[in-house]
């Protein structure tokens, strides 16, 4: 049975904007820890496929090999930074790429944790004892607008026909960033966790609580390749690309809060040396004695700053709140993925990014129909 798997598929669109990686700590141990990753793409067929891979490679790099932040919050977030900072880069020299940009989800689990930063409206979603909830902030405009329509002050009808709901209210583009959800939850032996790009919102919700139910004991891989046939089998004529990646959790062995693992993780880009696994090693310990549960609400930030971090309490389980996906597109219509135009900001001081990989240029290609990341049996 394969504990974590991520695929995807182009669905109507002429590239593959989407990306995502999976990084193990360890291949042959599939209760070690895992870094998840994916992006999904903006700014015309170049510019999309470029941000998104790019941004997942300079994330990867700065979290891997360039970071020493001690806390897994604090390290996400420097990843982060730096991944944008990749972007900024690509454009300033390459003026082609104006308007490209991408969301980004970075989930790493961590012994019986789940620890997390994201930017954009991509997905995260937990599936507990047959429930699914979202754990991550939509940010969307409209995932502003359910804020209202749980206050009270709009419907779900005028939320789902509002003209700008796709519109995105923070995303890597270069800019300083508006928006950053970074967050945490426990872990259960038999959890699910989905993250996934709003390809799969073509998926009503009840038919992906059904699918997820069905075929989650046939393991993560089983349960990928059926959420995306099913997408599939919609047959929306503007089917966006549509990424996901499945990990079932089966809990660590022996009921130890998470065991200190000191092999080196495998690296996309290059090999890790003794500093880089002694420091994520060093993450695993954090999580063991309680990891980013603990870490304080951030205070205020001063006028003039460049964004908001959200730390926010973990929404209410779906019996009480249902998972509410983003209204599908009538049939026919491109559903534009922009970013709602950044205010104009001070930006603060922060220490030179090093140095990440430089993006290629984007290659003519024939699109590919499926493409599968790594799994783990």
């Amino acid at each position: 049975m394969t504990f974590v798997h991520g695929q995807q598929i182009i669905g109507r669109r002429e590239t593959q904007e989407d990306s995502l990686d999976i990084i193990f700590q360890n291949e042959k141990d599939p209760r070690s820890d895992v870094l998840m990753l994916l992006a999904d793409g903006m700014g015309g067929h170049a510019g999309g496929e470029v941000a998104s891979g790019l941004a997942l490679r300079a994330f990867a790099h700065h979290f891997t090999q360039v970071a020493r932040a001690p806390r897994p919050a604090d390290r996400l977030q420097d990843a982060l930074e730096a991944a944008n900072e990749a972007i900024r880069a690509a454009l300033s020299r390459d003026p082609s790429l104006r308007g490209m940009g991408c969301t980004l989800i970075a989930a790493i689990k961590l012994a019986d944790r789940l620890v997390w930063v994201s930017v954009g409206d991509s997905a995260i979603y937990l599936l507990r004892r047959g429930v699914l909830r979202r754990v991550n902030a939509d940010h969307s405009i409209f995932g502003e607008l359910m804020g209202l329509v749980e206050a009270g002050r709009m419907t779900r009808a005028e939320a789902a026909g509002h003209p700008r709901r796709n519109v995105l209210r923070s995303a890597l583009t270069g800019n300083p960033l508006t928006l950053v959800d970074v967050n945490s939850l426990a872990l259960e032996p038999g959890d699910a966790v989905v993250i996934a790009t709003d390809g799969l919102d073509a998926l009503p919700e009840a038919e992906l609580v059904e699918i997820l139910n069905d075929r989650m004991r046939g393991g993560a891989r089983a349960v990928t390749e059926a959420l995306l046939a099913a997408v599939e089998r919609k047959g929306h004529p503007s089917q966006d690309n549509t990424s996901v990646i499945v990990y079932r959790h089966p809990g660590t062995r022996a009921g130890r809060p998470g065991a200190l693992n000191l092999s080196g993780w495998r690296l996309p880009l290059a090999a890790a040396g003794l500093g880089s696994a002694l420091v994520l090693a060093g993450l695993a310990i954090y999580a063991a004695l309680g990891g980013p549960a603990a870490e304080p609400e951030p205070a205020a930030e001063a006028a003039g700053t460049t964004s908001r971090t959200e730390m926010r309490d973990i929404p209410v389980p779906a019996e009480d709140q249902p998972v509410t996906p983003k209204p599908a597109d009538p049939p026919g219509a491109v559903k534009p993925k922009t970013v709602a135009p950044p205010a104009t900001v001070t930006p603060r001081a922060r220490p030179p990014a090093a140095a990440a990989p430089q993006p290629a240029p984007a290659p003519a290609r024939v699109p590919e129909p499926e493409k599968a990341a790594p799994d783990r049996t």
